[in-house]
């Protein structure tokens, strides 16, 4: 966060000796005094460990390093490279780099001299400024190297000289910042706005806002002030561009006075010029992504929760009057279930769901986005009127698709399609155009009609959600083959399960004219299975303690069927098909002198899907013997009642 201070330190670093004449040091604030100590520690760290490193860098060193918050995405036969950089609130995140020298890396820290991130896989370098400090810290530190860095020139002076191992030779690199990420008060002090609580205080377009002890951001003016304000068309709203940034700021500066810029200000939502116009890839505002974590996860589904629950108008009670508001009881049971169920999610869900009634206060972002994604459907349905949960049910597929690791245009077409019918929804049902209800029409809401746009202005929000995940880094680790793990022991099978056997092998071998007492009824039992994917994944002979062990064995299953099984004169057209069952046991099964991986399952009845998405089923089937390789990933199934509900948090899964 920004610190309130400026009070200047005495720093002795060897960056600030060189720079001072005199080589004592320099006077900066004390932030920044203690990046440049961290800074030089860590360059002692890696002056230690990579003393060896060669003078080249190869293009695989660069991109082997998927660790890191920075994408480069190379492109050599323009020398053009582009690399993405956060602000997380007011911390803004610059890539080091460090060129490696023959005896060690170099002692500075500049961006150009510096590309240990790139090279070992660190992660970005977040550092706190002072508000007074903020275009102090970005130039020339940091957007006069960035800018050095981006552009060329006729005698190729600027960027960095890369070895290409596989060709052979040398190439010219230049990067590019094409995003900042953050959330709103930094992005605000990043761009130069007059922020969120301002008349103008969307981003992306002019909406003006309407105040009401606080301003609000309505499509539609209040019926009482329809006259006042103006009407906008959520589906074409007064988007603002690069343009228009240039030329308001132009007006800005022309002004006479203190107070007609002041003006100025407030009707342009803008207070100056960016120190970011300086980068020539950065496009405003298209370059400023919204953050779901912030706008979505922290505020709209706290928002939605208070509504449903009659606490959001803390003054007068009697605003809290809708039909979408559930009794307490109906919620105290709620919470309950929550509760009861916290064992029976597999440990990859993350945090086993909290008690919403007893905990929300508490909840942080990843619990707030669980509850939206995987609980609050199946808590909600049968108990919310249908409108409110098919109008809910759109909003919860649009983030389950923002969560995706990779979108394709249809996606980004469906979010758009998913939130814009959503927040029609919202502003007809909870903000019914009454001046007492403006203030349900906080920005979060408004900015759901921008979130599709900015997906496919700066592709997938924040990388940090996606920098830990193996499957996509740029070199990966290849798919291994599955393995079944301990506990273990021999297994004498009983006559159903040597049934079962025979049953499994009828479809791949022939042995219906074999008889059972041919089949070995010896085995190796397992009680885990790690996939090609690198799950690991459970059963229920494994989970030794009921009371605090988790289900980790309820699994989704993918094996091809027989589209026409059903009509035998037709000829077979095998497709993927979806199954949910628990997994028994893992047996490694002898059968024709060729050992199998075989899951034993027991399968879910038939299932249902809803209007909203939502998979359930009323009772389990029978038993049978499967290849353990079809098994692709644990799920979750919440019983309420006499049902159950899938939970499925692999929102990457296609039939394709």
């Amino acid at each position: 966060m920004l610190n309130q201070t400026s009070k200047k330190v005495l720093c002795t670093c060897l960056k600030c000796r060189q720079n001072d004449t005199e080589g004592v040091g320099c006077l900066i604030s004390k932030s920044t005094r203690t990046r440049h100590r961290k800074q030089e520690k860590k360059t002692a760290e890696i002056n230690s460990t990579l003393s060896s490193t060669t003078s080249s860098l190869s293009i695989s060193d660069i991109l082997s390093s998927s660790e890191s918050e920075s994408s480069i995405l190379m492109d050599q036969d323009e020398n053009i490279d582009f690399l993405h950089s956060n602000a997380s609130e007011a911390n803004i995140i610059s890539t080091s780099f460090d060129r490696p020298e023959e005896n060690g890396l170099n002692e500075s820290s500049s961006l150009l001299d510096n590309m240990e991130n790139l090279s070992s896989g660190r992660d970005d370098c977040f550092f706190n400024i002072d508000e007074s400090d903020l275009e102090q810290e970005l130039s020339p530190n940091v957007i006069d190297e960035l800018s050095e860095l981006s552009e060329s020139s006729a005698d190729n002076s600027d960027g960095i000289d890369c070895y290409d191992r596989l060709k052979n030779e040398t190439f010219l690199l230049h990067a590019h910042i094409l995003s900042w990420s953050g959330d709103t008060p930094g992005l605000t002090k990043l761009m130069q706005l007059t922020g969120h609580n301002s008349y103008k205080g969307c981003l992306f377009c002019d909406i003006r806002g309407i105040y009401l002890n606080h301003v609000y951001f309505p499509t539609k003016p209040p019926m009482e002030k329809e006259n006042e304000y103006e009407r906008y068309d959520p589906e074409n709203l007064p988007l603002r561009t690069h343009r228009q940034f240039k030329d308001l700021i132009f007006q800005l500066n022309q002004a006479n006075s203190k107070r007609e810029r002041k003006e100025l200000e407030t009707e342009f939502g803008i207070k100056g010029r960016s120190i970011l116009f300086n980068l020539k890839a950065i496009h405003f505002p298209n370059s400023f992504p919204i953050y779901l974590m912030h706008f979505i996860y922290e505020n709209i589904a706290y928002y939605m929760f208070k509504l449903w629950t009659g606490t959001f108008f803390n003054d007068n009670s009697d605003q809290n009057i809708g039909d979408y508001i559930l009794s307490q009881s109906e919620w105290k049971i709620i919470g309950e279930e929550m509760h009861q169920a916290r064992k029976e999610f597999p440990t990859c869900f993350g945090r086993p769901p909290r008690n919403i009634v007893l905990y929300h206060k508490g909840y942080k972002a990843k619990e707030w986005a669980a509850w939206i994604t995987m609980y609050s459907l199946p808590l909600l349905k049968g108990r919310m009127p249908q409108k409110h949960y098919k109008g809910w049910a759109k909003f919860v597929n649009a983030v389950r698709l923002c969560q995706k690791l990779s979108l394709t245009s249809q996606d980004i077409n469906d979010i758009r399609f998913l939130f814009q019918p959503f927040y029609d929804y919202y502003e007809k049902e909870y903000y019914q155009s009454l001046e007492e209800w403006l203030s349900t029409m906080k920005l979060c809401f408004h900015n759901l009609l921008h979130i599709a746009d900015s997906i496919e202005n700066t592709a997938i929000f924040p990388l940090q959600e996606v920098k830990h995940n193996s499957n996509n880094l740029a070199y990966s680790q290849p798919d291994s083959e599955e393995v079944l793990r301990s506990p273990s022991k021999r297994h004498n099978l009983r006559q159903s399960e040597l049934k079962k056997i025979k049953e499994h092998f009828s479809t791949t071998h022939n042995v219906r004219g074999r008889k059972l007492m041919s089949f070995s009824s010896f085995g190796m039992k397992y009680g885990r299975l790690q996939t090609k994917k690198g799950h690991q994944i459970g059963s229920k002979w494994a989970r030794q303690n009921q009371d605090w062990a988790h289900n980790n064995y309820s699994v989704l299953v993918i094996m091809e069927v027989d589209r026409w099984s059903s009509f035998p004169q037709k000829t077979p057209e095998f497709v993927l098909k979806k199954f949910y069952g628990q997994v028994e046991y893992y047996l490694a099964y002898e059968f024709d002198k060729v050992t199998y991986m075989l899951a034993y399952i027991h399968w879910t009845a038939d299932v249902r899907e809803d209007s909203a998405g939502l998979i359930s089923f009323q009772k389990f089937g029978a038993h049978e013997f499967i290849d353990a390789f079809a098994i692709d990933h644990c799920v979750g199934f919440f019983q309420i009642k006499t049902t159950y509900y899938v939970i499925d948090k692999d929102v990457d899964y296609t039939d394709e």
